[in-house]
This record gives C-alpha cells, structure tokens and sequence, in this order.
C-alpha cells in the first residue's frame, strides 16, 4: 500500500513540499500544485490516514480554520524511498 501511495500522481510533489517547508497550510499547497482542491483534499487525508502526514487545524477566530499538513516521523521515512529509487536507477541502466 505505501509503494502504490507514494506513486499516486501528485504525491511527490506534495512530499516534496512538505519536505522543504516543515509545516504548510492546505491554500498553500494548492498554489504550489496543480491540482483542483478536492482531489487535494483526497490525496491529503490518504497520505494522513496512512501516518505520512500529520494534519492540525489551528483556530484564528474566523470562520475556516487553517488546516496545517506535516510529515511524521514514517512520512520522512517514506519519503526517503524516493532517494532509494534514485540510488538504484543510477547503479542499474534500464535502457
């Protein structure tokens, strides 16, 4: 399940992200990937319900609260499966 997940479209990209900047809220996301919000919104509570990211809500006494994502601890871990694949596909030429 988590190699089908890390190979969803977007999902890369969205770890990558949340790599680089330690927390982001669910609007900045949406700006920095070219994705319409509800498939986001999808992607996002996949990635929470397997453990890879951690989501707060952070109240600020309007209407919507900012949804904050982060990666876990396991998200991190995970995430370094892309450099895993990088590493073997530069031993091994797959021409």
């Amino acid at each position: 399940m988590l190699i089908e997940t890390l190979g969803k479209k977007h999902v890369r990209e969205i770890l990558d992200l949340l790599n680089f900047h330690e927390r982001i809220y669910f609007g900045e996301i949406c700006e920095h990937v070219a994705i319409n919000k509800g498939n986001l919104s999808k992607i996002l509570n996949l990635l929470v319900n397997l453990r890879i990211l951690k989501k707060e809500e952070e109240e600020e006494g309007k209407k919507l609260n900012k949804t904050y994502y982060s990666l876990t601890d396991f998200g991190k871990e995970a995430y370094s499966l892309y450099n895993v694949e990088k590493e073997i596909e530069s031993k091994y030429s797959f021409e």
